[in-house]
């Protein structure tokens, strides 16, 4: 008998759908098992863009009027589409003046670091990167397999606490990050987002382990310095502040990818 159209593991769920798997990273589905990703899909046609984008402009406004003698924000990049996006943005339709913040995984492929510093370089834009040793950064994607099922706690980690630490050492209150968690990932949608940020957003959201339950027989609390948190009390003297621009602007990203092409 033909098994064609039959799941090839009988005890997952998926949704019906878009046929995601309910092992992607806190995925739920509704009483019609439509995942959280295709109720987003729906909910984003609905919105009062226009409406979003004048509260961005708000913020972004409120911030740059604080920061006369600083930047006025720190985003985050990678040099892929999203971070090159944004950047373009928060710059060329905003008027912002950022500090472009990169945790470097030491992973980059010849394009992709080709494509980092072409952006910054069209751009304009003030940069500052962490680059972990590549021996700790193999050590750390063999114990990431056994902790949280791939290798990349570095990037989860290192992408959420880099940023954080620029924010504390330059006193920039206002981080922005690209693409909304509610775009595509099946963990919030856009009316019933994620737990408001703070500095443990990307713990509990994709990195999954704190830096110390990282600690092994060839991993020392020294080693995972670099991707210690600040206290709670240092992000509240500075009023620390996240926000992603995929929450304020309608997200394409095919349309955006051939927009940086």
């Amino acid at each position: 008998m033909s098994e064609t159209g039959r799941p090839l593991f009988e005890r997952l769920r998926y949704c019906v759908r878009c046929c995601m798997p309910s092992t992607n990273v806190g995925m739920q589905f509704d009483e019609l098992g439509i995942c959280l990703a295709c109720r987003s899909s729906e909910e984003k046609m609905h919105i009062n863009w226009i409406e979003r984008q004048k509260q961005l402009k708000e913020i972004l406004e409120k911030y740059k009027s604080k920061s006369e003698n600083n930047y006025d924000c720190i985003i985050p990049v990678s040099g892929g589409k999203d971070s090159c996006f944004q950047l373009h943005i928060l710059t060329k339709i905003y008027g912002m003046k950022p500090l472009a913040v990169t945790f470097s995984h030491n992973w980059y492929s010849k394009t992709g670091w080709y494509n980092l510093w072409n952006m910054l370089d069209k751009l304009n834009v003030d940069h500052i990167m962490f680059t972990p040793n590549r021996n700790l950064i193999n050590r750390l994607a063999k114990q990431s397999l056994k902790g949280i099922g791939d290798p990349c706690w570095h990037c989860h980690m290192g992408v959420g606490t880099f940023p954080l630490q620029v924010a504390i050492k330059f006193k920039i209150p206002l981080i922005i990050w690209g693409e909304s968690v509610a775009e595509g990932t099946g963990r919030a949608t856009y009316s019933s987002p994620l737990k408001e940020f703070d500095r443990d957003y990307f713990v509990r959201n994709s990195a999954r382990l704190y830096p110390d339950q990282m600690v092994s027989d060839n991993i020392t609390k020294k080693d995972i310095y670099p991707f210690q948190l600040p206290s709670p009390e240092e992000i509240e003297k500075i009023g620390i502040i996240g926000l992603h621009l995929g929450d304020f602007i309608f997200w394409d990203s095919e349309r955006q990818v051939e927009f940086i092409k």
